[in-house]
């Protein structure tokens, strides 16, 4: 069995991982709480939108 990502590149250990790290959300995150004009109030829409994106952007199968 062999991992390739959605671009059919082969993929690593590093690059499997089928959710994204904090860290990435959070990077993300903030990028749309900055795109908003740093409106308060909107942080966990911002965050699920954030975990979202970074998460469609490592969308990974698996192909025999």
């Amino acid at each position: 069995m062999e991992v390739r990502t959605t671009t059919g590149k082969r993929a690593n250990k590093e690059n499997t991982q089928t959710r994204p790290s904090s860290e990435q959300v959070q990077r993300k995150a903030y990028e749309l709480f900055e795109q908003r004009g740093r409106q308060p109030g909107h942080e966990l829409e911002d965050w699920f939108k954030a975990e979202q994106i970074v998460t469609s952007r490592t969308n990974f199968k698996v192909t025999r």
